[in-house]
């Protein structure tokens, strides 16, 4: 009830270095007022209507550059061994340091044991795509599952492949679509950090915002570390 939920966020709200985000698809959570609450958001498809109508509230852009993909021999593997892995994790570092160098990114990013960990996690629960150009991985993004719940949850790509074969736009339109067609109501394209260019890609495949709002109760000594991590990084 929301009783029920009210007390437990109650309980929540008291406790130090906890961070804390709401699920967008909780109805009864949706209704608590969370006066230590920061507002976000996450944008997500929804495929309770099947894949088909989803793809309809993308832009055409989105689906001119899915065929354009699919013309320039772009194809899409599900990664099935280490090595693919690795494939991605270099990827990945590869974009972060090009974020770096736009001032996009000024986190510390995720390690190779984080994503070795995952690998090792049961699959069903979790799959990396990949984008290949003549056999070269271009483009990924790692995906979890759970329930009717589908997230994307980390994606990276050589930029240099971007205009000419527009490999995210297939990587997506892959992703969505064996979402749908496996049983998921939602495919969740995750909150954007405030940066705008991902916010407008996750707009221009056809994914709508919904208020994720987030809690992060930090302790002084917490606070105190982040600013002399900050301030010394």
């Amino acid at each position: 009830t929301e009783e029920h939920a009210r007390q437990l966020a109650a309980c929540l709200f008291r406790m130090r270095n906890l961070v804390w985000r709401e699920n967008p698809y909780d109805p009864v959570l949706g209704s608590i007022e969370m006066v230590n609450g920061a507002y976000d958001f996450t944008q997500t498809i929804d495929l309770r209507q099947g894949f088909a109508a989803a793809k309809m509230r993308s832009d055409y852009s989105h689906r001119r550059a899915v065929r354009a993909a699919v013309e320039n021999g772009v194809s899409i593997v599900e990664a099935s061994n280490a090595d693919q892995w690795q494939n991605y994790f270099s990827l990945y570092t590869a974009s972060q340091e090009r974020w770096g160098r736009r001032n996009l990114f000024k986190g510390r990013g995720y390690g190779r044991a984080l994503f070795r960990a995952i690998y090792e996690s049961p699959a069903e629960h979790r799959k990396l795509w990949l984008a290949h150009v003549n056999g070269t991985p271009v483009a990924g993004t790692l995906c979890f599952y759970w329930n009717r719940h589908a997230v994307s949850w980390s994606s990276a790509g050589d930029a240099e492949f971007f205009k000419k074969f527009r490999p995210n736009d297939l990587l997506i339109d892959h992703v969505v679509r064996h979402a749908a067609e496996t049983g998921y109501d939602w495919y969740d394209c995750n909150p954007s950090a405030g940066l705008k260019g991902v916010v407008e890609f996750k707009e221009h495949i056809g994914a709508q915002k919904i208020r994720s709002r987030i809690i992060n109760n930090r302790s002084l000594f917490r606070r105190a570390a982040e600013y002399l991590r900050s301030r010394f990084s």
